[in-house]
């Protein structure tokens, strides 16, 4: 996964990502990623195909085969 993604949904620039990864929205960003990746391993049941699924690779039918920055708990406006 690039830094493209992650930084259009976290709202900052695809360096920020790399570069200060301290700053408080990546961190808050993260902190929504890594409820989405535990949402998801709980929903399939396995870590592995949560991570796929994160990476564009997999499919969870829970969550409507959608990628998962496009669901609205990823992007932190209630959704989830």
């Amino acid at each position: 996964m690039s830094t493209d993604e992650p930084a259009a949904v976290a709202g900052v620039h695809r360096h920020t990502i790399s570069e200060h990864p301290e700053s408080e929205s990546v961190q808050a960003f993260m902190h929504r990623v890594v409820r989405v990746i535990a949402a998801a391993e709980e929903v399939s049941g396995d870590r592995a195909r949560a991570l796929e699924w994160l990476n564009k690779q997999g499919s969870i039918a829970s969550f409507g085969h959608k990628a998962p920055f496009a669901r609205k708990s990823a992007k932190g406006d209630g959704g989830g």
